[in-house]
């Protein structure tokens, strides 16, 4: 509202009243369904220490060697989550090779589902790092 007019610009502009109070219902009701989404979708990328995950490859075309892409595999792995060096990054140590830490995106991990983990070879290697 104006001080002069006692009109709001939109009621003099277009000879109407706005809907506040459904405007602040619709913004109440999408910040409701963004906190429901991103406790949601936390499921996706929270790893924590000690979780096994398999990383995304990225190949570039080799024509020389005969190498395609199609045919090679997406995911390598499994690696155990070691350490958070950022909020994005995190710090893995391969199951078969212990010794090497190998950086890498949340967003090219996936979760390795927990069947294997009942693979005695597995848990025989998971329960002996010392990190």
């Amino acid at each position: 509202m104006q001080d002069s007019t006692d009109f709001s610009p939109a009621e003099r502009n277009f000879d109407r009243n706005l809907r506040i109070e459904e405007i602040k219902y619709i913004c109440e009701l999408a910040k409701r369904e963004l906190e429901i989404s991103s406790q949601r979708q936390n499921n996706y990328y929270n790893f924590f220490q000690v979780e096994v995950v398999y990383k995304k490859n990225y190949y570039l075309f080799n024509a020389a060697n005969v190498f395609a892409i199609k045919i090679a595999p997406n995911y390598s792995g499994p690696y155990v989550v070691t350490n958070f060096i950022s909020p994005t990054v995190v710090e893995l140590i391969g199951v078969a090779t212990p010794k090497k830490f190998i950086p890498a995106l949340v967003k090219d991990l996936k979760e390795m589902s927990r069947a294997p983990y009942n693979h005695p070879l597995l848990l025989m290697e998971l329960t002996t790092f010392h990190f």
